[in-house]
C-alpha cells in the first residue's frame, strides 16, 4: 500500500499535467477590425421591407475570448465598437446619420473541418448594443450643418440606448506555430428592434473583418 501511494501520485500528476497541456490550446483571444457597408431598413406592417437606405462605408472592431467545448465548437464573448450609418434623402437635403455603439457579443463558432492549419468556420453572434452617440450631417444647403446629439437629445428624440442585433458569417483561419492565427471573415448583421421608438427602422450592415488570434 505504501508503494501504491507514490505510484498513484505520479499517475495523477502526469494526468493533471497532460490535461493542463491540452487545455492550453482550448482558449483563444482574437482582435478583429474591418470595413462595413451600413444602412437601415424599414419594415412595414406586412413584415416586408418598405425601403432600404444605405449610406457609406464605416467600420467595426472587436476583442473577443473563445473557449473550445468540443473539437469543432467554441463559445465566447467579446467587447467591441461599431459605427452604423444611414442616409435619408429629400428633394433638397440629404440627412446623414452616424450612430456609435459599444457592443458585447455572445459568440458561437463551428469548425467545418479539423485541419490543423487551414480552418473554415461558421460564426454566429448575438450582440448587446449600447448607443453612445449620434452625429447628424445635413448637406445640400448653402452651408453644411453638423449636429452632435447629447444624451438628452437621444432621449428627447426617442432613440433607444439599448438594442439587440444578430450576425452570421463565415471565416477562414490560418494557424501559424500552433499559437498565432490570422483570419478573414465576411458577415451580415441585423438589428432585431428599431433603434428609434415609434419608428420601424432597423440597422443592417455587411462587412469584412481581418483578425489576429492567439491560442493558449
Amino acid at each position: 500500500m505504501k508503494t501504491l501511494k507514490p505510484a498513484l501520485a505520479i499517475i495523477i500528476t502526469l494526468f493533471l499535467f497532460s490535461i493542463n497541456g491540452y487545455s492550453q490550446k482550448l482558449n483563444q483571444i482574437d482582435f478583429t477590425i474591418g470595413p462595413t457597408y451600413t444602412g437601415d431598413i424599414a419594415v412595414s406592417k406586412l413584415a416586408r421591407p418598405s425601403f432600404m437606405s444605405f449610406a457609406t462605408f464605416s467600420y467595426t472592431m472587436e476583442l473577443s475570448y473563445k473557449k473550445s467545448i468540443t473539437d469543432r465548437m467554441q463559445l465566447g464573448f467579446g467587447l467591441g465598437y461599431s459605427q452604423q450609418r444611414s442616409l435619408l434623402r429629400s428633394d433638397t437635403i440629404d440627412y446623414h446619420y452616424r450612430r456609435g455603439y459599444i457592443e458585447v457579443p455572445l459568440i458561437f463558432r463551428y469548425k467545418f473541418n479539423r485541419a490543423a492549419k487551414n480552418k473554415f468556420l461558421l460564426d454566429a453572434k448575438i450582440y448587446n448594443q449600447f448607443m453612445t452617440n449620434i452625429v447628424s450631417t445635413q448637406s445640400g444647403l448653402e452651408q453644411e450643418i453638423i449636429e452632435r446629439y447629447t444624451y438628452e437629445d437621444l432621449v428627447e428624440y426617442n432613440f433607444k440606448m439599448y438594442n439587440i442585433a444578430v450576425s452570421l458569417g463565415v471565416s477562414y483561419e490560418r494557424v501559424f506555430d500552433n499559437n498565432i492565427s490570422l483570419s478573414l471573415s465576411p458577415f451580415a448583421k441585423y438589428g432585431l428592434f428599431s433603434y428609434r421608438r415609434q419608428t420601424s427602422s432597423h440597422d443592417i450592415s455587411f462587412g469584412l473583418l481581418l483578425g489576429v488570434g492567439y491560442r493558449f
